[in-house]
């Protein structure tokens, strides 16, 4: 059961210390970073950047830069390869959807793009358990469900 320190109950032991010099939980907590990533990209449609240029009819790298660094497009960086989730996107406009740039910036996706993409796919309670993500392709995502999110559920 317990041995006077807390373990034996799901606690951590003095083994699962990852500043102690062991090399083997890094390497753990890479690999479920890996997965993570992984399943993100298997449930997110994204294009490259070419694409992006395409669909927006531009060739100037630095406004998506700019848009990332505003947290307003969320950009899936990794092996080489910047991603973009294209629910972003409206093709037929060739724009950024407004809604997601704003929801984007909401949810920090300037400092944490991939958290910000999770998010996206994450049912809530405001939209009746269904994803932003999902409520944004059926385009009934409005920004006073943002705000009202943000406001119920995010910290």
């Amino acid at each position: 059961m317990e041995d006077g320190q807390g373990r034996g109950d799901g606690a951590f032991s003095d083994s699962d210390n990852w500043f102690e010099g062991d090399d083997d939980r890094p390497t753990r907590w890479e690999s479920r970073e890996t997965e993570f990533r992984r399943d993100l990209l298997s449930d997110v449609e994204t294009v490259d950047a070419e694409e992006v240029h395409a669909i927006l009819s531009s060739d100037d790298p630095r406004g998506l830069a700019t848009l990332c660094a505003e947290g307003q497009l969320i950009v899936l960086r990794g092996a080489g390869v910047d991603r973009y989730p294209a629910f972003q996107f409206d093709r037929k406009r060739s724009e950024i959807v407004d809604v997601a740039a704003y929801a984007n910036a909401k949810v920090g996706a300037a400092t944490d793009p991939w958290g910000a993409a999770d998010w996206w796919r994450t049912p809530s309670r405001v939209l009746g358990d269904r994803s932003p993500m999902d409520v944004l392709t059926e385009d009934e995502l409005t920004r006073a469900h943002i705000d009202s999110i943000g406001k119920y559920e995010l910290d």
